[in-house]
């Protein structure tokens, strides 16, 4: 009797603009989420970063909130009038207090620099795991259901 094995498609992994004026930073994050198997883009400044995103294909950007030229608040403000379902994780060296995470803008996350491995890999798990309400993810979801 023939067996019939069946194999799941493969899960193309999350794809990551980390956004970053300081290349250690950038090269940091950029081998912890490759090992973890995100894949990953790195742009050096805000401008930078917009055209990356505007390719398409982004599933979450982790943006430093100061840089030179578009600050993180600029480029963040710009992501979104770009595509209003962008998802944007500020990082900062710095305490602050001074932005609102999800009040309807893109701000979904905070994670401070340096990165620690853990604290990144599950902040970033945490954002990519929950489905924006107008996502097709959802809808398909909710047809299934």
């Amino acid at each position: 009797m023939p067996t019939t094995e069946f194999t799941s498609s493969p899960v193309t992994p999350a794809c990551i603009l980390l956004v970053d004026d300081e290349p250690m930073i950038r090269a940091l994050g950029r081998a912890i989420l490759q090992r973890e198997g995100y894949r990953v883009q790195v742009a050096a400044d805000g401008s930078e970063a917009l055209a990356i995103y505007q390719r398409g294909g982004i599933d979450l950007v982790i943006l430093d909130l100061s840089m030179p030229g578009l600050s993180g608040e600029e480029t963040s403000a710009q992501l979104a009038a770009f595509d209003s379902e962008v998802r944007v994780l500020l990082s900062s060296g710095f305490l602050t207090e001074d932005f609102e995470v999800g009040a309807g803008g893109p701000v979904v996350g905070f994670v401070r620099k340096p990165y620690h491995p853990m604290e990144l890999l599950q902040t970033v798990r945490t954002v990519l795991e929950s489905v924006k309400p107008s996502s097709p993810a959802s809808h398909l979801a909710a047809q299934t259901a």
